[in-house]
């Protein structure tokens, strides 16, 4: 095995070392911003693990490696820089299950994955944690958006009253379908287009606000 796999299965059991019933785990590339981080504690009351999800497998962001055709959602991974698990036997089960899959094929999971994310996630899928969906607040990674939009584009579009411009664009048109779908695409542009600034605004204005 490389340095970095070696490495990557001794944070699998560094895990189980931890003497708190209530842990949570940060990168050393993390910046704790707010106090709302106290909220990872809280969720441990009623789930044994939460965490961030993250995507996808470098593959996807490489089209000359090919990807994997039996991968779970392209390579979906739970992300395993900021975590709040438990000190629970099915927790720790996770863990071990999780440096066997990982150590057991390393140089698929270093070729195609985030090291051991990829089996982090599917020994999830092999145990019975209670697993809670962290927001990516949480775990702020920007180009994680843009990964996911790669893979998987925009899959189902759900927002508010959707359908209420698009029946005016579908009496005034000749065309129906090329009508809504036209509505809609604009719909998608000028809404996402405010949404990124403004929510970076709003996270830094409720920062300064947490700090001062």
């Amino acid at each position: 095995p490389s340095q970095a796999s070696h490495h990557r299965a001794q944070k699998l059991h560094a895990y189980l070392q931890s003497p708190f019933k209530k842990t949570v785990f940060l990168d050393g590339d993390t910046w704790l911003r707010s106090t709302a981080v106290e909220l990872l504690f809280d969720a441990l009351d009623s789930f044994d693990l939460a965490a961030a999800f993250e995507c996808c497998r470098i593959e996807w962001s490489n089209p000359a490696l090919g990807h994997d055709a039996d991968d779970m959602l392209r390579g979906w991974e739970i992300q395993t820089g900021v975590m709040a698990f438990s000190d629970a036997p099915r927790v720790r089960r996770l863990w071990q299950r999780a440096a066997a899959i990982y150590t057991r094929n390393f140089y698929n999971w270093e070729a195609h994955s985030s090291g051991e994310q990829g089996a982090v996630t599917q020994a999830l899928a092999e145990t019975d944690v209670r697993f809670m969906p962290l927001p990516p607040s949480f775990n702020a990674r920007p180009y994680t958006m843009y990964s996911w939009v790669h893979a998987f584009g925009f899959a189902i579009v759900h927002t508010k009253d959707l359908w209420q411009p698009a029946e005016a664009a579908l009496a005034a048109s000749s065309s129906p379908v090329a009508a809504v779908d036209s509505d809609i695409r604009l719909r998608l542009r000028e809404g996402w287009s405010r949404t990124a600034p403004q929510l970076v605004e709003l996270a830094l204005r409720a920062e300064r606000s947490d700090v001062s």
